[in-house]
């Protein structure tokens, strides 16, 4: 009976004591588009085989919610990086088949950032906000012969997000969904 007194009273001492404290929630959003938009598909007849110029561009956003930061009415900063972006893309004929298992590769990229931004704390000692977009390029994305849709997707590996109060969440993979030209 003591020791289950003593495991409470532990217990209880970390949530007094500001247990709960950091990143409490983390969601991600992502895309994957040429520069301006976010539809998942490129100009209509772009031609890869022909048409230099043609840029793929994936954007990361985090959305968080950081408690037990305590000050409330201060500031707090939060700050992300991601180690590096995989451009994944396949080659597909007319007939909706993937030709040869030499028409799909991938191609990695340095992660963008770091991104930092400085949140108020509310009253509460919580800060709920968004960090990014993250973004990364791959220009002159011209893998497909004339004739076939090429297919992309990227990934966003080791993403680390933390603040000035020495919270950490981390997330291994974040992959947006696939666009076409």
């Amino acid at each position: 009976m003591a020791a289950l007194v003593l495991v409470a009273l532990v217990l209880a001492a970390g949530v007094w004591a500001g247990g709960g404290a950091g990143f409490t929630r983390v969601t991600t959003s992502t895309c994957i588009s040429p520069p301006g938009t976010c539809s998942g598909t490129l100009a209509a007849g772009v031609n890869t085989a022909t048409t230099s110029g043609v840029t793929v561009r994936a954007t990361l956003n985090i959305s968080f919610k950081d408690a037990g930061l305590g000050n409330p009415d201060g500031t707090v900063t939060i700050s992300g990086t991601v180690a590096s972006v995989s451009f994944s893309w396949e080659c597909f004929n007319n007939g909706g088949q993937n030709p040869k298992a030499t028409n799909k590769g991938i191609v990695e990229v340095q992660g963008p950032g770091p991104i930092s931004d400085t949140f108020q704390i509310d009253k509460n000692g919580n800060v709920t906000g968004t960090i990014g977009p993250f973004l990364a390029e791959l220009p002159n994305a011209s893998f497909c012969p004339s004739g076939q849709d090429t297919h992309v997707f990227a990934v966003f590996h080791t993403i680390h997000l933390d603040d000035s109060l020495g919270h950490v969440a981390d997330i291994p993979s974040v992959q947006t969904g696939t666009t076409f030209y």
